[in-house]
């Protein structure tokens, strides 16, 4: 909660570059200054977007849908009642920390200089004759809920801006990673969450398709199961009769899975020693922990 008020009173730096607000120097222009304030409510502006502010900031302390979806019912109803408990805590605070700020104060030591120092005189009468006006007048009514839209709004876009610059970044180091270095990350990756889930599952996952294995890993154990290999075709995943050994299957280049990896698995499969391709087209293997058939090229970086 301290945080949260620190990071409010801080911030009433940006409402004042927002609002783009000024100062005092002669006594007509302190009057100028003293009605633009009025004029454009600059106390309840102030208050109402730091209100705006502490709101965004509780609810971004909320857990995501993901989240909840991977609590047991037990610990979602928990959470309903720790939640319940915390609101009713936090709206204890924000009456308090608000009862500690003056809207009016804030407004006059930080938006009045901004208006000094950005407008003359006689600019400020020309400012004040259009805030005056029906249009100036509607304006004032919009700034508070303009100034929040566009504090969270700018917040999201530039969120999503984010996200898109990083997968643009990752599919720019992907193209330039070899297919096979690809393909073993991804297996890698399906193996780590299988493993995980039979931590806590005393097995592996009983799945006979990409579509089971995900409904069992993602978003707990993975947030987004590999499907595809480099060269766009499905991984296969097979698992022992007893859910006590898995393997992952790459077709490799040619797309064609060879008769002894992708075979039920049994003592014989399970007792295959680790070992190059003889082909650049051969399968890619991922039996256990560790790949049992990698392509040359790897040099058994597993």
């Amino acid at each position: 909660m301290a945080r949260i008020a620190r990071c409010i009173l801080i911030t009433t730096t940006v409402i004042s570059l927002t609002l783009s607000v000024f100062g005092a120097n002669s006594p007509e222009k302190e009057a100028l200054l003293d009605e633009a304030m009025k004029v454009i409510e600059a106390d309840y502006l102030t208050i109402r977007v730091l209100d705006a502010m502490f709101t965004g900031m509780l609810a971004g302390m909320e857990p995501d849908e993901e989240m909840l979806a991977g609590m047991s019912s037990e610990d979602q109803e928990n959470w309903r009642k720790q939640n319940e408990e915390m609101r009713r805590q936090q709206e204890m605070f924000r009456e308090k920390l608000f009862a500690h700020l003056d809207g009016g104060e804030i407004a006059e030591n930080i938006i009045r200089p901004l208006f000094d120092e950005t407008y003359s005189e006689e600019e400020l009468e020309r400012v004040l004759a259009f805030f005056r006006s029906d249009a100036g007048t509607k304006t004032v009514q919009i700034l508070p809920d303009m100034t929040i839209g566009l504090m969270f709004r700018s917040q999201d876009i530039l969120e999503d801006a984010i996200m898109s610059a990083q997968r643009e970044m990752v599919e720019e180091e992907r193209a330039k990673t070899p297919p096979w270095q690809r393909t073993m990350g991804d297996m890698r990756s399906i193996a780590t969450a299988s493993e995980a889930y039979a931590i806590d599952n005393d097995m592996y996952p009983e799945a006979n398709d990409l579509d089971d294995l995900d409904g069992l890993l993602s978003p707990i154990y993975i947030r987004e199961l590999p499907r595809a290999d480099a060269w766009g075709r499905d991984y296969r995943y097979l698992v022992s009769d007893d859910l006590t050994s898995y393997r992952i299957v790459s077709a490799g280049p040619d797309g064609t899975f060879s008769w002894d990896s992708d075979i039920r698995l049994d003592d014989a499969q399970l007792g295959r020693a680790a070992q190059p391709s003889t082909s650049f087209n051969d399968d890619l293997v991922y039996q256990n922990g560790t790949f049992i058939q990698y392509p040359p090229e790897s040099q058994m970086e597993n």
